[in-house]
């Protein structure tokens, strides 16, 4: 033996993650997503993570998770629980989407890991999907303060995304 320590395999969870309201809040399914995502993470020896703009995970892969059943029918997520699953991560600062991929181009999503869930309360909306764009992003670089809830309040939002300051 060489007397080097290997890295177990697993995923690196924080206290801080599984303890939040946020990650409380989120559906079974996008629980079981975040775990996924996290476990996509290229981590270095001192715990940075080297990835984190940078995480791929197509529904062929979710759907297919499990493997196929006797008749050949994927075992894993639905295609219908995915969206749903990755629209809560979204909504509660978990992911944001770097790059919108698409499916019949044969093109990937590029997602990010964020830390905005630190922020998240009961009643907003901290990321919101928007169609054929990349994901609105409220960050501060975009004015966006985590500690004044009509930034994020989903009321507050636009149909573009676009958040407005009420009268």
């Amino acid at each position: 033996m060489s007397g080097k320590k290997k890295a177990l395999p697993g995923t690196w969870v924080t206290r801080e993650i599984y303890t939040s309201e946020a990650f409380w809040a989120l559906s079974g399914t996008a629980k079981g997503l975040l775990l996924l995502f996290l476990g996509k993470r290229d981590m270095s020896k001192k715990r940075e993570v080297l990835n984190q703009k940078n995480i791929t995970l197509t529904y062929l892969e979710l759907e297919n998770l499990f493997g196929n059943d006797a008749f050949g029918k994927p075992r894993g997520l639905s295609r219908a629980s995915i969206p749903r699953g990755i629209k809560d991560l979204m909504e509660k600062g978990f992911i944001e989407i770097v790059r919108q991929g698409g499916g019949y181009q044969k093109d990937k999503t590029i997602y990010g890991l964020t830390d905005d869930w630190k922020w998240w309360q009961p009643g907003t909306v901290v990321r919101q999907k928007q169609k054929g764009k990349a994901a609105a992003r409220n960050t501060v670089e975009n004015n966006f303060n985590p500690h004044n809830r009509t930034h994020t309040h989903p009321h507050n939002l636009t149909l573009n995304g676009e958040f407005r300051v009420p009268e």
